[in-house]
């Protein structure tokens, strides 16, 4: 639990910033919109505004991956000009993470690498939760959208003073794919308690 208290406050700043921005940009977006459509909106103001609280966590799901991915230790890091392609920092063997955790002796190593592994499933549970429900995908979409950020990230790393493993690739493309069948969960059990509900004021 510690690993994820200091990678959210890590990323605390990087949220404030987004969030900044994002809320007057969002507004003078819709007021924009509403002025050229010359309609308030158009689906009922609740819904509108689960829309974008959705789309809010979605921006801040994906802010707090790059924040954390693209820098160190939260500080911004500049891109080295060497291409790091080198055992040490590049990983294109799959499963490679696993296996190694499986075969390591020490508590120590045991730990860290399932920190890596469980922590980049985790980060992507959100971002693929809010991506489904921002953006009505479903979980295929979510899987390559999700995929496609954290091929991005890896590409990035390759130039950076950080490791690139495919394995995370893999396990970052599982968080998404979780979050979104939990967001498909989540919107098949409200479907049947509005159905419920709708069967019993009809009675």
């Amino acid at each position: 639990m510690g690993f994820f208290f200091e990678y959210m406050m890590l990323s605390l700043p990087w949220i404030v910033m987004f969030t900044a921005v994002w809320i007057p940009a969002r507004v003078l977006f819709i007021t924009g919109r509403r002025e050229r459509l010359g309609a308030i909106a158009s689906r009922p103001v609740r819904e509108t505004a689960a829309h974008e609280v959705f789309l809010w966590l979605f921006g801040v799901s994906l802010t707090v991956i790059l924040s954390q991915t693209l820098t160190v230790d939260g500080s911004p890091s500049f891109f080295v000009p060497k291409l790091r392609t080198d055992g040490e920092y590049l990983n294109l063997i799959p499963l490679r993470s696993l296996r190694r955790l499986k075969n390591t002796g020490t508590a120590s190593e045991s730990r860290f690498f399932m920190v890596n592994i469980l922590g980049n499933i985790a980060v992507f549970v959100p971002l693929g939760a809010f991506f489904a429900a921002a953006f009505g995908r479903k979980i295929p979409v979510t899987a390559l959208f999700c995929a496609a950020v954290s091929l991005t990230v890896e590409l990035a790393q390759l130039f950076m003073p950080r490791a690139a493993d495919i394995d995370d690739i893999i396990l970052n493309t599982a968080g998404g794919v979780i979050g979104a069948a939990l967001c498909a969960a989540v919107r098949a059990a409200a479907g049947r308690i509005r159905k419920k509900r709708a069967a019993e004021g009809g009675a």
